[in-house]
């Protein structure tokens, strides 16, 4: 693929991931006993659609902003990027994104509460979504590294402040969480790439 195709892959993959968490932590939040009037449920409803528009409409945006600094010429690997993006006013494709960041999210959260219910961390529904998907928004950033630090971080203070955990104990099960995750990617990552280089090699031909 294109560099500039994969990059703008990943920033959309990575912003449809924060959409995702962004819904899932805020209704967390709200199960946690937090009560709600009609304002506030229309706020966030509304809050919602703009987001939602301004992501499908992300790749339309950008290029305003090039066209505003830099005229008919924006750079060319920008200017590819955004009309990578814009691909993603497609319905079918935005529909499908948005499926896919919805199974990513949710296999995500799969494993991370199995693993606190096997170190015996027994919490309650609204608690389990607001912590795991604080630990998961460090993780949807673009270009960093695996969030090592952030994931812990975000873990553990959701776990003092809606567990009621111990600085220490939250801190342990946090390295814990994000530790046995990577070492799982590395592991299933790396028996990727050997199943990629066991296939044999395609056959070029040769141009005349």
């Amino acid at each position: 693929m294109p560099f500039a195709a994969g990059i703008s892959s990943l920033f959309a993959a990575r912003l449809l991931e924060l959409q995702v968490i962004l819904m899932v932590v805020t209704l967390g939040f709200f199960g946690l006993g937090t009560a709600a009037d009609v304002t506030t449920w229309a706020a966030l409803c509304a809050g919602l659609l703009v987001s939602v528009a301004a992501l499908y409409n992300s790749g339309r945006m950008v290029g305003w902003v090039l066209g505003a600094l830099w005229g008919a010429q924006p750079p060319g690997a920008l200017a590819r990027l955004a009309n990578e993006l814009d691909t993603l006013r497609l319905p079918g494709r935005f529909a499908a994104a948005f499926f896919w960041a919805f199974f990513t999210y949710g296999s995500s959260f799969a494993a991370n509460a199995l693993l606190l219910a096997a170190l015996g961390v027994a919490l309650p529904p609204g608690a389990l979504v607001a912590i795991i998907s604080l630990g998961m928004f460090a993780t949807a950033f673009p270009f960093n590294i695996s969030g090592f630090g952030m994931v812990e971080w975000s873990l553990s203070v959701g776990l003092v402040y809606l567990a009621g955990l111990g600085t220490g104990e939250a801190a342990a099960l946090a390295l814990f969480v994000n530790g046995f995750q990577q070492v799982c990617a590395f592991v299933s990552g790396f028996m990727g790439w050997l199943a990629l280089h066991a296939r044999p090699a395609p056959i070029q031909r040769l141009e005349s």
